[in-house]
């Protein structure tokens, strides 16, 4: 009877984990159809661009540090976000969903859609700066006028 109990526990523990791996390899599956890489690679761009317009950032840098650090973030970062996500995903969806989101990214149209995120999300990117750089100036002549007419 013991022996039937343990064969029965370890039994259970070894469909849980082979569970756990078919939905790990499915939320990655996801990502991947989304373009959740691409999507990162350019996000992970543009950060690096607003780090290389901070004089204190470059101030002592070599020239080539960015580039090397760029290459290196987006060969290993990723794969290191890549297990949160997994994590995260995993608390959010089930099995059902992750299925019908992976159905839907297959279709050659949802694939046309999605081939065109990262430049839309650079293009974004160039937009929301802009747009944050105007409501910095209105805000900073609002504050000046706000003092003048204190004084």
């Amino acid at each position: 009877m013991k022996y039937n109990i343990l064969f029965l526990l370890l039994f259970s523990l070894s469909s849980l984990s082979a569970q756990d791996t078919v939905l790990n390899q499915k939320v990655e599956q996801l990502l991947e159809l989304s373009g959740a890489k691409a999507q990162f690679e350019t996000a992970l761009d543009g950060m690096l661009t607003t780090y290389k317009q901070n004089p204190a950032m470059m101030e002592g840098v070599p020239d080539d540090f960015w580039k090397k650090f760029s290459e290196e973030a987006k060969s290993t970062a990723f794969d290191d976000l890549l297990g949160r996500m997994v994590t995260l995903y995993l608390d959010h969806y089930t099995e059902e969903e992750l299925d019908h989101q992976i159905a839907y990214l297959q279709s050659p149209l949802t694939q046309q859609i999605v081939a065109k995120q990262p430049q839309l999300l650079q293009e974004s990117m160039t937009v929301g700066s802009a747009w944050g750089q105007e409501i910095g100036e209105k805000i900073a002549r609002q504050i000046m006028e706000a003092k003048e007419d204190k004084n």
